[in-house]
């Protein structure tokens, strides 16, 4: 796993049909963590200002922040603002006005994992969960399926 995100040597060509996928760790030191905050939109911001628990915080700002610096290896321009807009569904897209092709992204994040997408000309999405052992599972299936099931 990459725990952080430095430009690439070479830029990163996402063709059209392809899925590039990236997998990192959402557990990082508090200035990387700073420098992640300060790359988010204020709309970005405020959503982080919303968590509850510090943890969850962290973990959306880390998330979002190693997305922009991904989607910025993808860009002809680097030094410019990311633009990034939403579809039908709410999906997000970053629009690059230098490109002929948006690039499709998606995010998930579950314990401490960050799991990435990203595509063009198509939508895509992206799905990590933790999973955890169920010692009574055997009791569960009893009670609420049935026997075909």
């Amino acid at each position: 796993m990459n725990t952080c995100f430095e430009p690439p040597p070479l830029e990163l060509k996402l063709l059209s049909g392809e899925v590039h996928i990236w997998v990192a760790t959402l557990v990082q030191p508090l200035f990387r963590i700073g420098r992640y905050e300060q790359m988010l939109s204020d709309d970005e911001k405020k959503r982080a200002q919303q968590f509850h628990f510090e943890k969850d915080k962290r973990d959306f700002i880390v998330g979002r922040g190693m997305l922009r610096s991904i989607l910025r290896y993808y860009l002809i321009v680097r030094n410019v603002p990311l633009k990034i807009e939403y579809g039908c569904g709410g999906k997000p897209v970053l629009v690059d006005a230098f490109d002929k092709e948006p690039v499709h992204f998606n995010l998930s994040h579950s314990h401490g994992v960050a799991l990435i997408a990203l595509a063009r000309s198509r939508e895509v999405g992206v799905d990590v969960e933790y999973i955890r052992d169920i010692p009574e599972m055997g009791l569960v299936v009893e009670q609420f399926f049935s026997i075909h099931e």
